[in-house]
């Protein structure tokens, strides 16, 4: 188990951001990941962070997958106090940090999220990832079709998650 402590990183801000769709918190400061072909449990108890997972794996993937080597206190430290904007977004967002996600899933992500809120963008993610629910995506992707007046190649749509 690695353990990191940051305040500016909030496992429930960053799993409600919209940023990413396979977070998922569980409650009580429980929280699983899937990037790419990784899963992650992660645990929060105020400013620290738990990784379940090796050092050598937290070392490969998921140090540089959540940012840990920037200073977001830094970032958050250069915003001008007068601009009232930035400001509230910095008190409202300020454990959310920038993922490094595979291009693939952002792509798939950002098709899937037009016209969508999150929670039904989380759960047509979650169909991509079995067989069984092949025919509820493609009903999905026709309904997007008909929402929006695009058309999505479907065979290469599938294609791409991995169907």
């Amino acid at each position: 188990m690695i353990k990191v402590v940051d305040k500016h990183f909030s496992l429930s801000q960053i799993c409600e951001s919209g940023q990413c769709f396979r977070m998922k918190d569980h409650g009580e400061g429980v929280f699983s990941v899937i990037a790419g072909s990784r899963y992650l449990t992660l645990y929060q108890n105020g400013d620290e962070v738990s990784f379940d997972c090796s050092e050598e794996e937290y070392n490969a993937f998921w140090f540089d997958y959540f940012d840990l080597g920037s200073d977001y206190g830094r970032y958050i430290a250069c915003v001008n106090p007068n601009d009232s904007y930035l400001k509230e977004a910095v008190e409202k967002g300020y454990g959310i940090r920038i993922l490094k996600q595979d291009l693939w899933e952002m792509i798939i992500s950002f098709i899937i999220s037009q016209r969508n809120n999150i929670k039904r963008i989380k759960k047509l993610i979650c169909l991509t990832e079995t067989d069984n629910n092949k025919k509820a995506l493609i009903e999905n992707v026709r309904t997007f079709e008909a929402d929006t007046g695009l058309e999505l190649n479907l065979e290469n749509f599938l294609e791409v998650v991995a169907f």
